[in-house]
């Protein structure tokens, strides 16, 4: 049978006797060492972990001297002992040695948590909340990310992106609206020769591989600008699905005639232009009246009869329209100012967002959904106590050190020296005198501190505000901030947020973070972070030391 097993280690199945069979795969942190530790744990009574040998010759030494009559010596050997004993029974048991990989799992969170949270109130004492990006001013507008604050509106931000429909899908943020940014989705999607804007581009000395490069900026504008085709931008509004590219916009009323000028858009030839024909003389009726030689008299392209949203165009005499390609990629003239009132423009938009890392837009059709979505709670009350984050960092100081323990980071040793050994045991080891027993007790003094901070006190009476406590829950309010629909955990516990304290504000605050984060985080956005070269100007030559080694490899070279 042996011949008809065929084993393969990557899948771990077998065929034997022309059936699978399958093997169960092995866990990563199971090895034979390991299991062997494990089972010596189960067993018990010391066989795989017990109380270092240093630490029962100093304990023996301690002994010796506490059963001697030297006085006070002995009763001072006694105390530390008991003391040590003591300490040591809220530690290790060697018949639950899994009980003490619990304790020891809660002492490593608690010195991972105490690391995490004195970096980073050292990191926030020194910062101010506008080191995290434009718009941020407060704990309130840092929820957001300074949305608010930068955009105006954000219903406004929504409706002025969605307007132009899907024209700049797939393109990068920072190009959203710009003219540069049209030409590359015209490319993308085939309209730049159909158009002719490629032939004019390179006409006008623009490199149409490199149409970013802001150099040519104001010939890309100047000659989009110029197509002011009827065709060309009809069939480029249609693709794009900019269906209401007149909405709110002055109504165009000339009679221009190279409005009835209509190219053939695709081949590049030119429809007939209108004949003159017979129509009835001006000021008589049609039936049976004078007649003349002429065009028909019609209004022009964009006009309050034919133009898409035209009907709530506000009337501002023959100026404005849709004149221009350019102006299909510009938000003012395709949204209603109505639903883009209060919004700061595009250019805040792109630099704020690129700023914060987005990347190409998916689908700007969502964008009033997206911006939304987004929350704001005001916090007026830790505004007013804390105007800057080193006074808020500043108030909260005591209740931290408190919570750790110590104003500094603990070590595994603060915590588990009582069992596995530290200087002042080893030091009691070699012998016992007055000092070594005097630092001993100022050991313990400070391990029984940490312990009861991590709340290791007694099996009966487990402490429940330590910082892994209170610290784990607070970090949580971000995970349950994401469901803030009714009946959601984040509905309840922002209902149990006590509104007249600045502890509340924060509860709240701290879901609206978590709603936001999860909301952006699926839209390409990471984690908030500092900023410290947002607003700096980007570099725009051309010098080309820059380009110089740009494939260099790094600790290598090559």
């Amino acid at each position: 049978m042996a011949d008809d097993i065929i084993a393969s280690a990557r899948s771990m199945t077998t065929v034997a006797d022309g059936q699978y069979v399958a093997i169960g795969t092995p866990k990563a942190a199971l090895t034979p060492a390991t299991l062997t530790a494990m089972v010596g744990m189960a067993q018990g009574n010391g066989a795989a972990i017990d109380i270092a040998p240093k630490v029962n010759e100093a304990m023996t030494k301690l002994q010796t001297v506490a059963s001697s009559s030297d006085y006070p010596a002995n009763v001072n050997a006694q105390n530390a002992l008991n003391t040590l004993t003591t300490i040591q029974s809220k530690l290790f048991n060697k018949d639950d040695v899994g009980g003490f990989g619990a304790i020891v799992g809660k002492v490593d969170a608690h010195i991972n948590n105490s690391n995490d949270v004195l970096n980073t109130t050292t990191f926030l004492k020194d910062s101010s909340y506008s080191d995290f990006g434009s718009g941020i001013k407060d704990m309130s507008s840092m929820g957001d990310r300074g949305l608010t604050n930068v955009f105006g509106s954000l219903p406004g931000a929504g409706a002025a992106m969605s307007s132009t429909g899907s024209m700049f899908n797939g393109i990068d943020i920072k190009h959203f609206g710009t003219p540069s940014g049209l030409v590359e989705s015209l490319q993308k999607n085939k309209l730049a020769n159909a158009t002719g804007v490629n032939q004019k581009l390179v006409d006008a000395g623009v490199d149409i591989n490199d149409i970013h490069n802001p150099v040519y900026a104001d010939k890309i504008s100047s000659v989009l600008g110029s197509i002011k085709d009827p065709a060309a931008i009809n069939t480029s509004a249609d693709q794009f699905g900019i269906t209401d590219p007149f909405a709110g916009l002055p109504t165009y009323t000339g009679t221009d005639s190279s409005l009835y000028k209509t190219p053939s858009f695709l081949t590049g030839g030119s429809a007939t232009p209108p004949t003159a024909t017979t129509i009835p003389a001006g000021g008589t009726g049609a039936f049976g009246a004078p007649t003349t030689t002429g065009f028909p008299t019609a209004s022009g392209y964009s006009t309050k009869a034919t133009g898409i949203g035209a009907d709530i165009a506000p009337d501002v005499g023959n100026a404005g329209g849709i004149q221009s390609l350019k102006d299909l990629g510009d938000y003012t003239k395709t949204a209603r100012p109505s639903d883009t009132a209060g919004f700061a423009g595009m250019d805040s938009l792109t630099s704020k967002f690129k700023d914060m890392g987005g990347g190409k837009i998916v689908d700007a059709s969502k964008a009033p959904s997206f911006f939304g979505s987004i929350q704001k709670v005001d916090t007026p009350l830790t505004n007013s106590a804390h105007p800057t984050l080193n006074s808020l960092i500043t108030a909260h100081s005591s209740t931290i050190t408190g919570l750790i323990g110590s104003t500094t980071v603990p070590t595994h040793q603060d915590f588990l020296g009582p069992v596995a050994g530290c200087s002042e045991l080893d030091a009691l080891a070699d012998g016992v005198t007055d000092d070594k027993v005097t630092a001993l007790n100022t050991k313990l003094a400070s391990t029984n501190t940490f312990l009861s901070a991590a709340g290791i006190t007694t099996v009966t009476a487990p402490a429940t505000q330590t910082l892994s406590g209170v610290m784990g829950f607070a970090t949580k309010l971000h995970t349950y901030g994401k469901d803030a629909s009714t009946g959601g955990l984040g509905s309840m516990l922002k209902n149990m947020a006590n509104s007249s304290t600045k502890y509340g504000e924060a509860v709240k605050a701290s879901l609206a973070e978590g709603k936001n984060n999860d909301l952006l985080s699926a839209n390409g956005i990471g984690p908030l972070k500092t900023n410290p070269f947002e607003g700096v100007p980007a570099y725009a030559g051309t010098d080309g030391s820059m380009d110089t080694n740009a494939a260099a490899k790094m600790m290598g070279g090559g």
